[in-house]
């Protein structure tokens, strides 16, 4: 099963799984989160996220001789290649 991602708001770049909200949430004695899905983004065919740099880098720009962190994986796709995620909807998660 794959695993779910969440971005904190619509302005946060990063989304990160359920745990990294719940865990500081319950410290803080919440009861409840809102919080937005994570939605794979399949629309994009220009642009990679890399993990390596952390940001989303052009396609074009993902090959053996273009790149320093390059490391071939499956397939020839480099291991640090990622999805990128664009927002979906907010989820309300009770703790």
């Amino acid at each position: 099963m794959k695993k779910q991602f969440y971005f904190e708001n619509e302005d946060a770049d990063f989304c990160h799984p359920l745990e990294y909200f719940t865990h500081d949430a319950k410290i803080e004695g919440l009861k409840e989160i809102n919080i937005i899905e994570a939605v794979p983004d399949f629309r994009n065919e220009d642009t990679i996220w890399c993990t390596s740099i952390g940001a989303a880098e052009d396609r074009s720009e993902c090959k053996k001789d273009r790149c320093d962190e390059y490391i071939k994986g499956k397939g020839n796709i480099c291991d640090h290649r990622g999805k990128l995620y664009s927002y979906g909807e907010q989820v309300t998660i009770k703790l």
